[in-house]
């Protein structure tokens, strides 16, 4: 993606994730896109159901062996340590706000190559 289509925190200041007027603040640099048409890459859970309710796809980078270290039902067999580091807002790749989950951002391209084609698609 080029540097025009990302956005990091200094981009939303004074707001912040997962503040409204922080996606707000995009969409509008955007020229207005709807949240719709805008994919949000991110860790935290609390900002991946933000962008969801707002209307956004998702992608959730659930950390190195994360994703395999889960349990038949989706939910993590390490959360109990993430919970350590991040309260209440660990990974959880079957949380419905999470479209799609990879363990790294290289692997978003493989997880989703239509996002990578000239009429991009996001779809697994």
């Amino acid at each position: 993606f080029t540097d025009d289509m990302v956005y990091a925190v200094d981009d939303v200041l004074p707001h912040c994730k997962p503040e409204p007027e922080s996606f707000a603040k995009i969409f509008r640099k955007l020229g207005d896109v709807p949240a719709e048409q805008c994919i949000m890459v991110e860790d935290s859970m609390k900002n991946i159901r933000a962008a969801k309710k707002l209307g956004m796809r998702t992608i959730l980078i659930a950390g190195k062996g994360r994703l395999s270290a889960e349990n038949s039902d989706g939910t993590s067999k390490i959360r109990e340590t993430l919970e350590s580091t991040k309260p209440g807002d660990s990974p959880l790749a079957n949380d419905p706000s999470v479209d799609v989950a990879v363990e790294v951002a290289a692997e978003i391209k493989d997880a989703l190559p239509g996002l990578w084609t000239e009429d991009s698609v996001f779809s697994s």
